[in-house]
């Protein structure tokens, strides 16, 4: 299981147990820098690499399983806020924006929604229920 503090810049990682719904075993999986973006919104793909939303750094990421930056994807618009796969089959990631009242700082299509296809594919979310 994953858990983004976007203030502390962090992407924690847990253990998760599906049956009793306990978390265990928290650990750092990205820091991210302290001049760049906040992580925001997240998921998983069907590979199991964690992609993530960054708040007023104009960029989507995917980390490979490690926590290794695998890819960067560029939006024009400032504040990237969350996603998720959709589609059939998942090969559609959604992507939110936000600062659509402010489009002269944050990007002509802050606001916006996007569609990509880059041909990877997400599977189902999961629901959860955690137990502390």
């Amino acid at each position: 299981m994953y858990f983004t503090d976007s203030y502390a810049r962090t992407i924690y990682m847990f253990d998760y147990d599906e049956e009793s719904g306990e978390i265990s075993n928290s650990r750092v999986f990205v820091k991210t820098e302290p001049d760049g973006g906040l992580p925001g919104g997240m998921t998983v793909d069907a590979e199991g690499y964690v992609w993530s939303a960054r708040c007023d750094e104009w960029v989507l990421c995917r980390y490979a399983p490690d926590g290794t930056e695998e890819r960067r994807i560029r939006f024009p618009a400032k504040k990237v806020s969350s996603l998720t796969f959709g589609g059939a089959d998942y090969s559609d990631i959604y992507v939110t924006t936000a600062g659509g009242d402010h489009r002269n700082g944050d990007g002509a299509s802050a606001g916006a929604l996007f569609r990509l296809n880059v041909g990877i594919r997400g599977r189902q979310e999961h629901f959860s229920q955690v137990t502390l």
